[in-house]
Parts: structure tokens; sequence; C-alpha cells
């Protein structure tokens, strides 16, 4: 898998582009979390610049509410494993 280039965004940190096995890879980036598109070569993307069409401002505005929603689930995922207990706290030393 080679990177062919990347797209600037205002809206998401990082969009990565690579080329592998006739497809294209979309990649995007945003800090902890991160998002990939695999998209077949042919019909209407044969080049970075049919990618780049696609990955328009729309597309990069749900993206980033799947981000949102990304987060929202590891919260809620990583809150519901912490035991709130007080039998796990350390003992008073006087």
């Amino acid at each position: 898998m080679r990177e062919i280039g990347q797209i600037n965004s205002n809206l998401c940190e990082k969009i990565s582009v690579f080329h592998y096995n006739q497809r294209y890879i979309i990649k995007f980036e945003n800090s902890d979390y991160e998002q990939t598109y695999k998209v077949r070569e042919g019909g209407s993307i044969n080049n970075m610049e049919d990618v780049k069409r696609m990955v328009n401002d729309d597309f990069v505005i749900t993206i980033m509410e799947r981000f949102k929603s990304m987060h929202a689930d590891f919260v809620q995922a990583l809150t519901g494993t912490i035991d709130t207990d007080d039998d796990d706290e350390f003992d008073v030393i006087l």
C-alpha cells in the first residue's frame, strides 16, 4: 500500500489517500480516532482528482459528526467499565 497524497481540509486534522489492490483507501484522522473508507478503482473514481471531488465539505462534515458519535460511544463504554464502589479506595491513614 502506498500513500498517493493528502487532502487539505479545515474541518479534519488529516486526510490521507492510499492506493492498494485497485482500491483507493481514504483515511480520516482526528485526535484519538480514525475512519477508513475503501473505494474500488473504476467508474467515477480513477485518480486522486476524483477522490478529492468525492471528499467534499458535505462528506467531511458527516465524517466529523461520526467522530463525535465515536467519542460519545467510547466515553460511554469507558464509564460503564469503571467501578465507582468505595471499596476500591485506599484506607484512610491518620
